[in-house]
């Protein structure tokens, strides 16, 4: 009896420890900050989205030129066709589907990125390390 009372211990004290590992590690949300003067409603070549929360956004086929999305988070965004040619993506969260984007000349310095792609196009002007 005294064996199967240490064993039921240990596989007590196992399962307790696999569940411990396997609790998930809480995620801190990203915050941005908007710009002064950046109007996150706008879009168009040269637009200021410094900053703004473009989750899930309906971004096909935009014309995002030159546009400043430093910091911006782009989290589900849909850029399908998008063109951010010379767009400063700096630090921004591209998280969403890029399929047929032209990223000539964009700055994605820094950005964190997990996209669905196909088709890009160009040639960025700085890629995110790692």
């Amino acid at each position: 009896m005294r064996t199967q009372r240490s064993l039921l211990v240990v596989l007590f004290a196992g399962c307790v420890g696999l569940f411990a590992a396997c609790t998930p590690v809480p995620v801190t949300p990203t915050t941005t900050t908007v710009a002064p003067g950046a109007d996150c409603t706008a879009r168009g070549p040269g637009v200021d989205l410094h900053g703004c929360d473009l989750t899930g956004a309906n971004l096909v086929i935009a014309n995002l030129t030159s546009a400043d999305l430093t910091g911006a988070n782009l989290t589900g965004a849909d850029l399908t066709l998008a063109d951010l040619t010379n767009a400063n993506l700096t630090n921004a969260i591209v998280s969403g589907d890029l399929t047929g984007a032209n990223l000539t000349g964009a700055d994605l310095t820094g950005a964190i990125r997990r996209v669905r792609s196909g088709g890009i196009t160009g040639t960025p002007a700085s890629l995110p390390t790692g």
